[in-house]
């Protein structure tokens, strides 16, 4: 039996790590080293780019990205169960997965996203300012949004075609399938995400960790939540 403060043997666990909307595996993990943190945990660590996101496709086409859960998935394949590690747009996707197959999951943590998950998205003056540019008539928040889109190092026209993609938001009856342990970890200071306790209720096991002094953006880069993510999957449970 390991304990949460031990060391699992090293590589005998996976875990993806699934980053948001603009980011990518490069951007999001490595400047805080989550790779190696995991991989001294016992973690087989992998950092997926999500499609139109970093080294993946990066299709133009809105409709490529309809189900792209399904697209994300393949990640998985050649291994029975994992854990995940996501964030903002990535923990919607594992939501999705974990809601439409919850054997393939042991253990995941959601960050950057609360009540939101029960909303429609409301993108497309982001995705505007993306494909047209940005001007000084739309809203600070568009801007912010759509100049870190800019500066994402992302096809930019890949990422407003994701923003685009016809999505219909997860259920309160979906999220009750999903019965394993989930850690939900929001900063403080996220506008975005909202509230993380109404999620919280609708799923069967779910423990939250508020961040604190800590936006939306920050969340993956926070030393609290890498800290708590990596404890949280390396507790041990009754394996059935």
């Amino acid at each position: 039996m390991t304990t949460p403060n031990q060391s699992l043997p090293r590589g005998s666990r996976p875990v993806f790590l699934l980053h948001g909307w603009s980011g990518s595996a490069r951007t999001t993990w490595a400047p805080f080293h989550w790779n190696e943190e995991l991989r001294n945990r016992g973690f087989n660590p992998h950092a997926v780019d999500l499609l139109g996101h970093g080294n993946a496709a990066a299709p133009h086409d809105p409709t490529a990205y309809a189900d792209i859960a399904s697209h994300t998935a393949r990640a998985f394949e050649g291994h029975e169960r994992v854990d995940v590690i996501s964030f903002s747009m990535g923990a919607k996707i594992t939501l999705a997965l974990a809601a439409r197959m919850p054997h393939r999951f042991r253990r995941i943590v959601l960050s950057g996203v609360g009540e939101n998950v029960f909303r429609p998205e409301r993108v497309g003056m982001v995705a505007d300012s993306m494909e047209h540019g940005l001007s000084d008539a739309v809203p600070a928040r568009v801007r912010d949004l759509a100049a870190m889109a800019f500066a994402s190092g992302n096809d930019v026209l890949a990422l407003a075609a994701c923003m685009r993609r016809e999505s219909t938001p997860i259920t309160r009856d979906e999220v009750a399938a999903i019965e394993i342990p989930v850690l939900i970890a929001v900063g403080d200071q996220d506008s975005i995400a909202g509230d993380p306790l109404p999620l919280a209720a609708a799923l069967p096991n779910a423990t939250v960790i508020r961040l604190p002094g800590i936006d939306h953006v920050g969340t993956p880069y926070a030393r609290d939540f890498r800290s708590a993510a990596i404890e949280f999957l390396a507790q041990d449970e009754e394996e059935t």
